[in-house]
């Protein structure tokens, strides 16, 4: 095997400080952990700002980095906040912000320059494109969306010199991560925001067809190392010690056997077992890092834990079954089977079993259970405590030397010296006036004992000298207080090594006026000749007939009409020359997507992802060309939008009103130029699966088709066969057409209107163009989406 590493980072998830502990005794590498805001996962139990130093200053003891999570969207209303947030991290030293947001990613930048930033997963970029131009930007790590192949992260170690993070182990979102908003659409709860419902767990069709399974990437770690792979991260922030310690040990072990060129395929294999036995969700899959998308991916009949298989049910009497074993069981063992009708029944193991062996067993409702029947174990409390005994309370401690001298009429002193990450550490101590003592000799061993007590400490005694007067007086109270005073002072020193001072504060607006660049075409446009312009949005050549159709008729000015890049030179003739035609660059970009700008004439352009904005901020744009930015290119603060639009001083760059945030939120980023969506089915997921693949197998033929949830609402799907992507729409279209006049929006459309067809049908597109046209209001199911709502 070809490594490229002397070392590669194991990364761990830390839901609280206990967790973190486990984690450093597993043997992390990095931990990263969520403050009590702006973090993805709301719902853990987090940590506040004395946790947070207490958990850094722990963390550095033991050579391990901490990265604090600030991976959500932040509203106009929560900048000032970001400081206080992030000072306490970044002056006791922590390692890295884990940042989705390109304002907070700017105010970053700007107000804390010496601190590291790693771009979260949540900013889904997918190429090395968005990695090279986030390491333009100071990013020092890209964190690669977990949709991307092996050779896709390859590519990005090959091409750009910035750390890679990978995904290695845990949940996977159904949806790229930061393009979904099903959960937030569905019951205001927003993934982008921390607060996911996880809607992909729920039943659609009669089964789980969003629930993936869990990855564990343990077998694939040398060709993760090979492709020159940073850190291998550990999903789990709502997981609790057990399942970070064992997941961790894994990792580390797999990983320094890589190291020393001593893989064992079994050892990985034991140890997927062993990960099993603590929590799999329908079976590992090595996610998509040789696979694009698969029915083999999803857990269709659970979304939860389904433990591991240990037999199957061979005889059932009356309150008894009797089971053949292929998997040792033990006393306490959790097992489940199925009745006839679904419902699982949980029994509790009596007794240990060996494989091979029939073990029968007291159970409940016998006479539903259907025999030959496969049993799990869901929960082995022999494998929990095994790693709370030899993962969690077996560690390596930091070896100390320390050094005394007691001179008879001088002061007691004590050095101790510590090696961390090639560094050395000091410190000394004194305590009393050394005095005769009238009880006889002191000898070395006396004054080593008490300081050699470290047991319910982080250290072991390495090596101890002592240069002693023999009748010294030196009381074991004074000893044991001189080696306290000597631990606190070595970690005051470590910590100390790390610490920063904070600048003063920065205001927002001050770090917006540095980014934007003042010139006519960049500055936010309010004439009315561009209030009240209409872009029209299509992905048919049919959708786009009939909108040329109707265009007549419609009252407010069309100027523009958006079409994917696949059709735009099939479509570019039908269009008017008084009409822009938009080039949408796709959902999804990868390596191999190429589009040379100036060549192709294009006059205006549709980005909505951070991969395409790489691609224009990195060439020359045609004359006269525009941009019009896509909500999913999130901007929910004025500090986003500056960031984009200072890429672009000299050309007229429009965005497209955020789907997540309610009136008054709009409101406060009037200034920006804005084009308030009137009409459009709203995406709820982007997704590399395939639900037709997934349903009925793949037929390289783009439908659209629905998936209905327990509670009878409908979805529908349409599925893009060029690029292998769905796109997974809402119940019901998102429409204003009958508010947009209000004074409410007077604000917040500086830059127009834009109307989308997407799954609409003939007769659907010409209702909401006749709407336009004044013709008429039929009433349809329609929804406000977030606009007098909002999110948490």
């Amino acid at each position: 095997m070809n490594n490229k590493h002397s070392q590669i980072e194991v990364l761990a998830p830390c839901g609280d400080y206990d967790i973190l502990i486990a984690a450093v005794h597993a043997g992390a590498d990095a931990c990263y952990i969520g403050g009590n805001s702006f973090g993805a996962r709301a719902y853990a139990t987090n940590f506040d700002e004395e946790t947070i130093k207490q958990a850094v200053t722990y963390a550095h003891l033991h050579g391990v980095k901490v990265y604090l999570t600030v991976n959500t969207l932040l509203k106009q209303e929560e900048l000032p906040a970001l400081y206080e947030y992030i000072q306490p991290f970044y002056e006791i030293g922590g390692d890295a912000l884990i940042i989705q947001d390109l304002g907070v990613f700017s105010y970053v930048r700007e107000q804390f320059p010496d601190i590291a930033i790693h771009c979260s997963t949540q900013m889904n970029i997918t190429s090395r494109y968005g990695a090279e131009f986030m390491k333009q930007q100071g990013a020092t790590r890209v964190v690669t969306a977990r949709e991307m192949s092996l050779a896709e992260i390859r590519a990005i170690k090959e091409h750009v010199d910035i750390e890679v993070e990978t995904f290695v182990h845990g949940a996977m979102c159904y949806s790229y991560s930061g393009q979904c908003l099903m959960s937030s659409l569905a019951g205001g709860r927003s993934g982008n925001r921390g607060r996911c419902a996880q809607p992909c767990r729920k039943c659609y069709d009669k089964s789980y067809l969003l629930s993936m399974k869990d990855m564990c990437a343990l077998s694939l770690i040398p060709k993760l190392m090979d492709a020159g792979i940073d850190s291998l991260k550990i999903e789990g922030r709502m997981k609790n010690a057990y399942y970070v310690a064992s997941t961790v040990h894994a990792y580390r072990t797999i990983v320094d056997d890589c190291l020393h060129g001593k893989f064992d395929p079994k050892k990985a294999e034991a140890l997927t077992f062993e990960l099993a036995n603590i929590y799999n969700r329908g079976g590992f899959s090595d996610g998509y890092f040789f696979h694009h998308n698969g029915a083999e991916m999803i857990s269709k009949d659970r979304p939860n834990n389904q433990g591991v298989a240990i037999g199957s049910l061979e005889r059932v009497e009356k309150g008894t079954i009797t089971l053949r074993l292929s998997e040792a069981v033990y006393r306490q063992d959790v097992l489940e089977l199925t009745t006839k009708n679904g419902e699982a029944v949980e029994i509790t193991s009596s007794k240990d079993g060996t494989p091979g062996q029939h073990l029968t067993l007291n159970c409940p409702k016998t006479k539903l259970l259907q025999k030959e029947q496969t049993v799990y174990r869901t929960k082995c409390p022999k494998i929990l405590q095994h790693v709370q005994d030899d993962y969690i309370n077996s560690y390596k401690k930091l070896p100390i030397s320390v050094s005394v001298t007691a001179r008879i009429g001088a002061p007691l002193t004590a050095i101790v010296t510590c090696e961390l990450d090639n560094q050395t550490y000091t410190a000394t101590c004194t305590d009393m006036l050394v005095e005769k003592s009238k009880q006889g000799e002191t000898t070395i061993e006396t004054v080593k004992k008490p300081l050699a007590q470290l047991g319910n400490t982080e250290y072991e005694l390495a090596s101890f000298t002592c240069d002693l007067d023999t009748c010294a007086f030196l009381p074991n109270g004074v000893l044991k207080k001189l080696r306290r005073a000597l631990l606190a002072a070595l970690e005051a020193e470590i910590a100390k090594a790390h610490t920063r001072v904070a600048g003063k504060q920065l205001s927002w607006d001050t770090v917006y006026e540095s980014m934007i660049t003042k010139s006519p075409a960049n500055a936010s446009d309010t004439q009315s000749s561009k209030q009240e312009q209409m872009i029209f949005s299509a992905v048919t050549q049919e959708q786009l007939r009939i909108i040329l159709e109707e265009l007549p008729h419609v009252e407010s000015p069309v100027t523009g009409i958006t079409m994917p890049l696949a059709l735009y030179n099939q479509c570019r003739n039908m269009i008017p020359d008084s009409i822009r035609l938009y080039a949408e660059l796709p959902p999804v970009i990868h390596d191999r997507f190429c589009v040379d700008l100036q060549e192709s004439g294009i006059r205006g352009i549709y980005i909505r992802n951070i991969d395409a904005l790489a691609i224009l901020a990195s060439q020359k744009l045609p004359e006269d060309c525009v941009i019009l930015c896509d909500a999913s290119l999130y901007c929910y603060n004025r500090l986003a939008h500056a960031f984009i639009r200072r890429f672009f001083a000299d050309t007229d760059i429009s965005f497209l009103t955020p789907r997540e945030l309610k009136l008054e939120e709009l409101d406060a980023l009037a200034g920006e130029p804005l084009c308030l969506t009137l009409y459009e089915y709203q995406p709820v997921m982007l997704t590399a699966n395939c639900l037709q693949k997934t349903k009925y197998g793949c037929k390289k033929d783009p439908v659209t088709l629905t998936v209905t949830d327990e509670m009878g609402n409908r979805f529908f799907a349409r599925t893009n066969c060029d690029d292998c992507y769905n796109i997974i729409y809402n119940k019901v279209p998102y429409s204003i057409l009958d508010k947009y006049k209000e004074p409410a929006f007077s604000r917040l459309h500086p830059r127009g209107y834009l109307v989308r067809f997407t799954i609409e049908n003939e007769q659907q597109v010409r209702r909401i163009l006749q709407i336009l046209s004044g013709k008429s209001y039929d009433s349809y199911e329609k929804t406000g989406g977030h606009l007098y709502r909002g999110v948490l």
